[in-house]
């Protein structure tokens, strides 16, 4: 995968945080330039102990939005200056400095004198309220406010997007249609299972599910696009769980994706538990190259019943491949394509 790496590179609020005279920002990366003249991270920004609630935000590089809301991470080191209990309170905002991301501040109890990784990985939901790429800030509070003079420090702290395809535009394909309902309740089924997974953020609130002693597969279509760029980055992800969960009978789920009629590639997953998770199927080079119309991709789905009655169901389907014309260029519908 490639990506991008943003590091601070403007105060918004120095806050309390130290050292005075001097911009904050430029502290939050030094150490990874060798700035202080050794390896170890000695360049830092700090935080005394009493100032609880005086944080400090900075503006991170510009970046082009990307192709999906895969991959957004904080990260960032830090440490105390003493052993101390001190909770440290961190924020994204994609939105400038008055519109936190999070309804909620993310929090780290630190404990100790050793440098502490932390990295927080954004969910799609999150990636997608930010707005606007050229203007993310980073936010970090010392929650604890507690009187002493123990310090927190901050050596390196960075907003980072790990793209799924280097070098390549992706897009994402839902279903779009019914060929057939089989097994599963209810039609329309495309309509329940096409709010994207990593494209857009899942709905898990509407699925569909098996009737009773299933036998016939689902069949959908996807949505159309143009050729693939490569046959590399090939995904088809879904959303699926139990229906209900009775002692411990697990059921398998099967799903293929076809190009018409030709099966190019299936798998069966284990259920075993009612709570979502998400399945990727990827393809090989090989396997992608035996894709002939993406305009024909169909996704087919089965499962069975347990004897208590455990049933499979599905919340969301998506299929990610690379392509590299300009979408605004050609004639298909507005609506025939899925992608941000």
């Amino acid at each position: 995968m490639g990506s991008g790496i943003l590091w601070p590179r403007e105060d918004i609020v120095s806050g309390a945080w130290s050292p005075a005279g001097s911009p904050v920002y430029d502290f939050l990366y030094q150490s990874l330039s060798n700035r202080c003249g050794i390896e170890d991270i000695l360049c830092y920004a700090a935080c005394p102990g009493a100032s609880g609630g005086n944080g400090m935000t900075v503006k991170v590089q510009p970046a082009a939005d990307p192709e999906s809301h895969c991959c957004h991470y904080l990260q960032f080191f830090s440490r105390l200056s003493a052993s101390d209990n001190i909770t440290l309170g961190y924020n994204i905002s994609g939105l400038g400095i008055n519109d936190k991301l999070f309804s909620v501040d993310k929090t780290l109890n630190l404990t100790t004198t050793g440098w502490v990784t932390t990295t927080y990985e954004l969910t799609a939901s999150e990636a997608a309220q930010i707005e606007d790429y050229t203007d993310i800030h980073l936010f970090f509070e010392n929650k604890s406010a507690i009187l002493g003079s123990t310090d927190i420090y901050i050596g390196l702290a960075y907003f980072y997007i790990e793209y799924p395809c280097p070098g390549q535009k992706v897009t994402y394909t839902v279903p779009t249609g019914d060929i057939s309902v089989g097994d599963w309740a209810t039609a329309p089924l495309y309509s329940k299972i096409n709010s994207g997974i990593i494209g857009s953020p899942a709905d898990l609130s509407d699925f569909i599910d098996t009737i009773a002693s299933p036998s016939t597969p689902f069949e959908v279509h996807l949505s159309g696009g143009p050729d693939a760029s490569s046959n590399d980055c090939h995904i088809l992800r879904y959303v699926a769980s139990l229906d209900a969960y009775y002692g411990s009978e697990n059921v398998d789920l099967d799903i293929g994706l076809y190009d018409g009629t030709t099966l190019i590639k299936e798998e069966t997953k284990t259920l075993s538990s009612t709570s979502w998770v998400t399945g990727e199927m990827t393809l090989s080079t090989a396997e992608a190259a035996n894709i002939t119309n993406y305009q024909n991709l169909r996704v087919k789905g089965s499962g069975s019943d347990s004897p208590g009655g455990n049933t499979p169901k599905i919340a969301e389907i998506e299929f990610q491949y690379p392509f590299a014309v300009d979408l605004t260029q050609q004639d298909f519908p507005a609506a025939y394509l899925h992608f941000v």
